[in-house]
């Protein structure tokens, strides 16, 4: 999500359970879901970047994006549960390029972000759900 020169990740000021609830409202909508999936799935990866840049270099992260990652973790996992209000269907090819993004966002953090990286596999695991669906 693009909150003009701030993405969500760096988001300080705003209740952020309340933007989650906004994006989940929007995402109720079919044609928007997908969309928004993706969107917050690119803020992960973008997240798991700077991750494994602070691993290598002496690259310094606000502690603050690592609690906003959270509740982009809980969006979208409220939108890929699929006995949630939100969850809804989701494209097989889309699913398919979820996974591979999530897989890609795993490489070389798990050791030092295991928590980091068991949501990332948490997520992983339900769209394997919904693919078999």
């Amino acid at each position: 999500m693009y909150f003009g020169k701030q993405n969500f990740i760096s988001f300080q000021f705003a209740p952020k359970f309340h933007i989650c609830q906004y994006i989940l409202m929007l995402a109720k909508a079919s044609v928007l879901r997908e969309g928004i999936l993706w969107l917050l799935l690119q803020q992960v990866v973008s997240c798991s970047e700077m991750l494994r840049l602070s691993i290598n270099t002496n690259f310094i992260f606000e502690p603050q994006m690592m609690e906003n990652i959270y509740y982009i973790f809980w969006c979208i996992e409220q939108l890929l549960c699929g006995d949630s209000v939100y969850g809804g269907e989701l494209g097989e090819k889309f699913c398919c390029e979820v996974a591979f993004l999530l897989s890609e966002s795993l490489l070389h953090i798990s050791q030092n972000f295991p928590i980091f990286a068991y949501y990332i596999w948490h997520i992983g695991e339900l769209v394997e759900g919904i693919k078999k669906k």
